[in-house]
């Protein structure tokens, strides 16, 4: 989440909202690049909004997912394959946006998500060739994920394991990744792990686990089991509270053989409340500190994380929380990486986050890298750039090439 405070404005937003409705309205837009939605079907539905108001939130995002759903509907029942996937993917966008801030106790909640789940695995059957659906078994639950090939046949081919972060779903980390790794070549493998949105729909009671590298574990078995991997070549990628998780998986699963993080987050309770415009202090953060930092702009927010604190970490208040973040710090850790890293960070997300991105830049550690992309003039700026997501995938996946020895010229996989 970028900016649910409302003190920063981006250049690379609309601007039609203040605070976290007008990145989550970026959000949607973003997906257009590997086609998530139309900018004039996002801006149609993002002015019939009031602004801060959830239900209208709700209400016009599922009214689009509703009608374009049904234009893919009817694009498949005259065979036109390609409008009706192209379709299917903007429908799973729209819905994924109406259910964000949903109470979960609404039983629209889990209705919107599974509509955006069943859009997307429509859409995932129109590819050519198709995305896989699978579940990797894990403990006593599975873990939701999507194959999406570099290519055709089973030739190895190096392979990127994606996740998300807090907030976001399986299907929409095909936009952050997916997408742009197959058409250069790379199977890419997204997943969510124990407490992220779409298992904890799947599975009600799986939580986040500060120790990622344990599930981690289960996606890379899986992945080196398939003939059509290069199990000599298999990234990890991160993004938003995967800056954290997978920074994790990148020092403790030594079967990865680089790891990308957008952005790292070093110190996960100091990076939401500095987002959240809280002051970062050691003392346990307090009602009254809460109460102290909410108004019309980040009360919904607040509310928001929340329910989902309690749902997906078993947090019952926000206090709680924030203590239970402290587990996830990774301070004291991360200059003991032990193979190439790269963190993409954007001056956009403030200049708490960035600086954990310059710490590493600075130390004493050849495997630790780092991008800053000043995009404060183009439109680059926004959290996981999701405003400009060919640029940071440019720069993501020429920096993975390298850390692996790819030879595009010479290596016929990639001509």
């Amino acid at each position: 989440m970028s900016d649910p405070a409302g003190k920063m404005v981006s250049v690379g937003a609309p601007q039609i909202f203040q605070g976290a409705f007008d990145f989550q309205l970026v959000r949607a837009m973003g997906t257009q690049t590997y086609g998530g939605a139309e900018l004039g079907e996002c801006f149609s539905t993002a002015r019939k909004i009031t602004n801060n108001d959830t239900e209208s939130w709700y209400t016009e995002w599922n009214a689009i997912g509703e009608r374009v759903r049904r234009l893919g509907d009817g694009y498949l029942s005259k065979n036109d394959k390609v409008s009706a996937r192209e379709a299917y993917q903007r429908a799973n966008s729209y819905y994924r946006s109406a259910e964000f801030f949903l109470q979960h106790e609404d039983p629209r909640h889990r209705e919107t998500w599974q509509n955006a789940r069943t859009s997307f695995q429509k859409a995932t059957q129109l590819f050519d060739p198709p995305i896989e659906t699978i579940e990797i078994p894990y403990e006593d639950i599975t873990l939701p994920a999507y194959f999406v090939s570099g290519g055709d046949g089973n030739e190895p081919r190096p392979t990127l394991l994606l996740m998300g972060g807090f907030d976001s779903s399986v299907e929409e980390i095909y936009y952050f990744g997916a997408a742009a790794g197959a058409r250069r070549g790379y199977n890419v493998l997204i997943f969510e792990g124990p407490g992220q949105r779409t298992t904890a729909h799947m599975h009600p009671g799986s939580i986040y686990r500060h120790d990622y590298e344990v599930p981690a574990a289960t996606i890379v078995d899986y992945a080196i089991s398939r003939a059509d991997v290069d199990s000599e070549n298999i990234a990890f990628a991160g993004f938003s509270l995967g800056g954290n998780l997978g920074a994790r998986v990148g020092l403790y699963e030594k079967r990865i053989k680089a790891c990308i993080v957008n952005s790292l987050l070093t110190d996960l309770r100091g990076a939401f409340l500095g987002l959240l415009g809280m002051d970062i202090k050691d003392d346990p953060i307090s009602q009254e500190d809460i109460d102290a930092a909410t108004n019309d702009i980040t009360a919904p927010v607040f509310a928001w994380i929340a329910r989902e604190a309690d749902w997906r970490f078993n947090c019952g208040n926000l206090p709680d929380f924030f203590e239970a973040l402290r587990a996830y710090d990774l301070t004291d850790q991360i200059q003991n990486m032990s193979i190439p890293f790269l963190s993409i960070a954007s001056i956009g997300e403030g200049p708490h986050i960035v600086d954990y991105t310059k710490n590493i830049i600075d130390m004493d550690n050849p495997y630790l890298n780092g991008i800053i992309l000043d995009g404060e003039n183009d439109g680059a700026d926004a959290h996981c750039h999701i405003n400009n997501l060919s640029r940071m995938h440019a720069d993501m996946f020429s920096w993975l090439d390298g850390a692996l020895g790819i030879d595009r010229v010479n290596d016929n996989r990639f001509n």
